[in-house]
């Protein structure tokens, strides 16, 4: 008995001393690694400037001309996605509303089968007791 109440006494110290650190915040260890990985959106230093390409414009400008031509495409695209989201929405809202009848379904009669079997029961406990008392008063 000593030995099992020891033991969940040091199970309740250990999960409190683990939750201690995490809501403290005491090991960060996810912020040290995004600290040592470099990331690659990062702005280029000061000291540098952006690279022209063959034609004398610059690289950004490239960049912006093909954004600009891609807009409509990137529009259309995303006009399909979006139906698509909503098509699966629909879907997953008709499931859900499907599930939720079965559910309901399920309840009520395992509500009916639950009754039953107490009235079942209460009969059987009834005739029980009354055989039970007539034997008694007969003996």
């Amino acid at each position: 008995m000593d030995k099992m109440i020891r033991s969940l006494v040091a199970a309740l110290l250990f999960m409190t001393a683990g939750f201690a650190i995490a809501r403290l915040d005491l090991i960060a260890l996810p912020a040290l690694a995004q600290q040592a990985a470099p990331s690659p959106s990062a702005p280029a230093p000061a000291g540098q400037s952006v690279v022209p390409d063959k034609a004398g414009g610059t690289v950004k400008s490239a960049a912006r001309d093909a954004a600009a031509t891609l807009g409509p495409d990137v529009k259309l695209l995303l006009e399909q996605v979006n139906r698509k989201v909503e098509a699966i929405e629909q879907s997953l809202d008709k499931l859900a509303a499907e599930a939720r009848a079965k559910v309901v379904t399920y309840v009520l009669w395992a509500a009916g089968g639950l009754f039953l079997l107490m009235f079942v029961s209460a009969l059987l406990g009834g005739a029980v007791a009354a055989l039970l008392l007539r034997r008694s008063r007969d003996a």
